[in-house]
């Protein structure tokens, strides 16, 4: 898959987005599973600090992404959309050959 994210060398950053999603649900989801076991510190860390993380990289993924041409965010320009409902903004991220805006070509 030759994709727009691969041809404008960005790849790394989608991977980034998703790695830390993940990471940031499994210590809300071992915080929650813990809960009797953890005190309210513990707890706190855990679920806390999966919300920040998953908080932050979103926000740096979606100021990040971007078309090196016109400085579009093409992560929030296709999780803003009505898209964003049906799952299919990956799907437009990553089928992309233009900008959006600018119309530019990257194929």
């Amino acid at each position: 898959m030759n994709n727009i994210l691969k041809r404008t060398r960005q790849s790394w950053k989608l991977t980034v987005f998703f790695i830390g999603l993940l990471l940031s649900g499994i210590l809300m989801l071992l915080g929650f599973f813990n809960i009797d076991n953890l005190d309210s510190s513990r707890f706190f860390m855990f679920v806390g600090g999966g919300m920040l993380i998953g908080v932050t990289v979103f926000v740096w993924s979606c100021l990040i992404i971007q078309c090196p041409n016109c400085k579009t965010k093409w992560l929030w320009y296709f999780m803003s959309k009505k898209s964003a409902l049906h799952g299919s903004w990956f799907v437009s991220l990553t089928t992309l050959d233009e900008c959006p805006v600018c119309k530019k070509d990257y194929r």
